[in-house]
């Protein structure tokens, strides 16, 4: 249920704040937005599963949240996937959430926002506006990508891509001809795998003929370096032989460094490790007042 005294005096406030702006058509669905972290998402998640069930919304204006850094990020988030205009005529009240089960190669939230639109409220004497749902999704492990698909409950089936990702926005219309919107969440369910790139040491003994043939490219790029340095002082003159010798010196160094690597004992390579994961998450609807 909406408080109305509550969404009355934000109405108020904010058509004193957005003057004439033109109502903004709501789609049906938003693209996956930029800027979701996995930081923030991995955040939002401990958060949310730090506090007691049912407990946690910060719908309507209840300052309880999932604690001041989880709220950050879904805040943060709600205005990535919901409200992509912020000098637009719509006002995020508040979110309720709901994540995974910890311990897995990959974490989730889902949030429900209350989106006001503040010219379409005003004009008709009732709240109206829309619930925006999104479910987000980030690997635990650092170097990781994600593959795999996600959906909210009645909406279809998406891929998973990237290190983080977001489902489009689901959203449910209210005004005064449309039923008051549940204060819970879908359910969002993602599965796929999270696929890790370490980069490690591995014992590669070179040969003698490998070390002479390290050795001449050495000689070769030290001796580029050294004619594009001498070439730089004759053009430069004495203003700009300090940057001319940071050169020389950075390609000196670089040279020595890739010949060191050509005769070590071992070599770099990357190992991918592909962990399959399944999650689900829903949040748990405040106690009816």
């Amino acid at each position: 249920m909406r408080p109305s005294a509550l969404t009355r005096s934000a109405i108020a406030v904010a058509t004193l704040s957005l003057g004439s702006l033109a109502l903004a058509a709501v789609p049906a669905q938003a693209d996956t937005p930029s800027g979701i972290s996995r930081d923030m998402v991995l955040t939002a998640a401990a958060g949310v599963r730090a506090t007691p069930p049912g407990t946690g919304t910060v719908l309507f204006g209840d300052a309880k949240g999932y604690g001041s850094a989880a709220n950050r990020a879904l805040k943060a988030m709600v205005n990535r996937v919901c409200v992509t205009d912020p000098d637009g005529p719509e006002l995020s009240l508040g979110f309720i959430a709901g994540a995974a089960a910890p311990g897995g190669s990959t974490d989730g939230v889902v949030v429900s926002a209350y989106i006001l639109n503040i010219e379409a409220s005003s004009s008709s004497g009732s709240e109206a506006g829309r619930v925006c749902s999104f479910g987000v999704l980030a690997p635990v492990g650092l170097r990781s990508v994600l593959t795999g698909t996600a959906a909210l409950t009645g909406a279809p089936a998406v891929a998973v891509s990237g290190d983080v990702f977001a489902t489009p926005a689901s959203n449910i219309a209210f005004g005064p001809s449309s039923p008051e919107p549940s204060t819970g969440t879908p359910t969002f369910t993602a599965s796929g795998n999270a696929i890790q790139s370490n980069v490690v040491k591995v014992k590669d003994k070179k040969t003698t003929s490998q070390k002479k043939a390290a050795k001449v490219k050495y000689d070769k790029r030290l001796k580029a370096a050294k004619k594009a340095y001498k070439k730089a002082l004759d053009k430069a003159g004495s203003s700009k032989s300090k940057a001319a010798k940071a050169a020389w010196t950075a390609k000196k160094k670089a040279a020595k460094a890739a010949y060191r690597y050509a005769i070590a004992g071992y070599k770099l390579v990357t190992q991918k490790v592909n962990s399959p994961f399944s999650i689900s998450a829903k949040s748990t609807p405040p106690p009816a007042p």
